[in-house]
């Protein structure tokens, strides 16, 4: 399975470990990385599993930084899709995007 923050064990159960590296959200979470059991082995659950585990680690993230779910969202959306070339990078200081 090639999902990222996914850590199999030995005994063949799954974990989401994810890094924290901003200053606001190890504040809030008082380590440097979070490790939850997505407490199954079976790989059709693992992905559902996984999904939940990240959706709840984006929320702690968007609470830390003091934005909404949404705004995180729309945030990862963004750099995804400027990542894969459908969009041009906004320039600093802009608060809208611009469609030409």
């Amino acid at each position: 399975m090639d999902l990222p923050h996914l850590k199999m064990t030995a005994t063949g159960s799954a974990k989401y470990r994810r890094r924290v590296t901003s200053a606001p959200m190890k504040a809030l979470l008082g380590k440097s990385a979070v490790e939850w059991s997505l407490k199954t082995r079976d790989p059709a659950e693992i992905v559902e599993a996984w999904k939940e585990a990240n959706a709840r680690f984006e929320a702690i993230r968007s609470k830390a930084e003091g934005k909404t779910l949404e705004q995180a969202q729309w945030e990862l959306l963004r750099d995804a899709a400027v990542a894969q070339g459908w969009s041009a990078p906004m320039p600093c200081g802009s608060a809208r995007w611009t469609i030409s």
